[in-house]
C-alpha cells in the first residue's frame, strides 16, 4: 500500500497503526503537500454495508464539526472498491498508551484531559451529536498535549439513523454507560460524560470502574454496582476530584452532569483550587523555592551541538530549533538534522526542540519514540529543562554536547 495514490492526490507514504477493520496511513496531499492521515477500509469491510454506513457516517460528522479538541476530517472517497477517509494526522499517542505506560496520571494531567474531551464533547453537543464510544484509545494527545477525541463512526445524532454492530449493544464495555447497555434505552450526550468519567477514574487510578471475567459481567456491575470511591483507594486523590467522578459515573443520567460544560467548568474549578500552591502560613516568611536545577546565566552566545564522537557541529540559529531526522518522503526537514549520526534510527522524525527565551536556552522533548535524556536525565515530553555550556544530550542514542562559543 506504501506509496499507493488515492483519489489522485493522497499518496501513503507509512503506516501508523491498523485494526480489525481499517488500517490508518500516513499520506500526503499531492496537491498542497499537507501531511494528513488516511483511514482505508479493509477489502473485507470494504463490502459490508454497515461497516460502510459507518464509515460514511464518520466523514459526515466530523466534516460539520469544527473544534480544535476534535480531529478534522478534509474528505471521504472510495477507490478500487475500497473506502478511505482524508483526516487531520495528530503526530502523539492515545491516553491508552500513556496509561499502559505509566500505569496512571499526575492529577494535573488527568484533570487536563478531561477538561479537554469535555471541550470537544461540547462542541458535538451544540450539533446533536453523541459520541457513543469515548474511551482512552480515542483521546489523542500531540506532542504539546493537546487532545483530539477521534473515531466518530458509531456516533448518534441530528437525521443519522443508529447504527449497532452484529446487533449488539455498542461502545466498550469497560467504559458504557447503564443506559447504553440496556436494551431499548437511548443514550444521550450525559452517556458521553458517564464515559469520560470511567477514563478519568482509570487515569486517576490506574484501573477502570468495573472489571470481570467477561464483558457482560463488567456491564452488569456499570447497572448495578456503586462506583468505587477513589479517594477510598488512594487518600492522596482529593475528595473534591473524587465527588466530581462519583457525578459522572451516577447510574440516573438525571443525576450526573447534564452537559459537557457544566462538567468542564466543576473540573477547570477544580483543577485550580487543587493543584496551586498553597499560601504560606500566617507568620512564616515568604521563600522563593529553591530551584531543582540551577538557572543558566543569560546566553550572550551563539549554541551549537558538538558530538565529541565525530566532531560534527550543529549550530542552532532560529529562536526555536526544530531537533530530527529529517525525512523527504513526509515533508519533514528539522533545522537540526541528526541522521548522519543516527546509524541506527532512534532518533525521531520531530524528536526534541531547542527554545531561547529571555536570553535562556531550553530544550524540550517533542514527544520522541525513544526519549531525550539531559545529563542521564530523561526528560518530561512536553516539559522544558534550561541548558548550560557543556550539557549532555542524548536524542535517543545520539549523544551531543551543548557548547556556548
Amino acid at each position: 500500500m506504501i506509496g499507493k495514490v488515492f483519489a489522485g492526490k493522497y499518496k501513503i507514504i507509512d503506516e501508523v497503526g491498523s485494526g480489525a477493520t481499517s488500517t490508518v496511513y500516513m499520506a500526503r496531499n499531492l496537491d498542497t503537500n499537507q501531511i494528513l492521515a488516511l483511514k482505508v477500509l479493509s477489502q473485507s469491510s470494504s463490502t459490508d454495508a454497515e461497516f460502510i454506513r459507518r464509515f460514511q457516517r464518520e466523514a459526515v460528522i466530523i466534516k460539520n464539526l469544527n473544534d480544535p479538541h476534535i480531529v478534522r476530517v478534509y474528505d471521504f472517497g472510495c477507490q478500487d472498491g475500497i473506502y478511505f477517509l482524508a483526516m487531520e494526522y495528530v503526530d502523539g499517542r492515545p491516553v491508552s498508551e500513556e496509561l499502559a505506560k505509566s500505569g496512571k496520571l499526575p492529577l494535573e494531567k488527568a484533570l487536563n484531559i478531561a477538561i479537554q474531551a469535555a471541550e470537544g464533547l461540547q462542541a458535538a453537543y451544540r450539533s446533536g451529536i453523541v459520541h457513543r464510544d469515548i474511551k482512552p484509545q480515542n483521546l489523542m494527545l500531540d506532542a504539546d498535549g493537546r487532545l483530539r477525541i477521534m473515531d466518530f463512526g458509531t456516533a448518534r445524532g441530528g437525521d443519522l439513523s443508529s447504527i449497532t454492530v452484529s446487533n449488539v449493544f455498542i461502545g466498550t464495555p469497560y467504559y458504557i454507560s447503564p443506559e447504553q447497555a440496556e436494551k431499548g434505552k437511548s443514550a444521550d450526550i450525559r452517556s458521553d460524560l458517564y464515559s469520560l468519567g470511567a477514563v478519568l477514574f482509570e487515569m486517576l487510578s490506574g484501573k477502570v470502574p468495573f472489571q470481570g471475567d467477561s464483558a457482560a459481567m463488567v456491564v452488569v456491575k456499570h447497572m448495578t454496582d456503586p462506583v468505587p470511591s477513589l479517594t477510598a483507594q488512594d487518600p492522596t486523590i482529593p475528595s473534591q476530584i473524587d465527588q466530581i467522578v462519583q457525578k459522572a459515573l451516577a447510574k440516573d443520567p438525571a443525576q450526573r452532569f447534564q452537559t459537557p460544560e457544566e462538567m468542564r467548568l466543576v473540573l477547570k474549578d477544580a483543577l485550580a483550587r487543587v493543584c496551586r500552591p498553597a499560601a504560606p502560613s500566617p507568620g512564616v516568611a515568604r521563600e522563593m523555592p529553591r530551584p531543582p536545577v540551577p538557572a543558566p546565566p543569560a546566553a550572550t552566545a551563539t549554541p551549537l551541538l558538538l558530538s565529541l564522537e565525530s566532531g560534527q557541529q550543529f549550530s542552532v540559529t532560529v529562536p526555536e530549533c526544530a531537533i530530527g531526522r529529517a525525512d523527504p518522503e513526509r515533508g519533514l526537514y528539522p533545522h537540526v538534522d541528526l541522521q548522519p549520526l543516527d546509524l541506527g534510527r532512534s532518533v525521531s522524525r520531530q524528536h526534541a526542540r531547542i527554545v531561547c527565551q529571555g536570553g535562556t536556552y531550553f530544550v524540550m522533548d517533542a514527544g520522541s519514540r525513544n526519549r531525550t535524556y539531559l545529563n542521564q536525565v530523561a526528560l518530561t515530553p512536553g516539559q522544558m529543562y534550561p541548558l548550560k555550556d557543556g550539557d549532555e544530550l542524548w536524542f535517543g542514542k545520539v549523544k551531543v554536547v551543548f557548547r556556548l562559543r
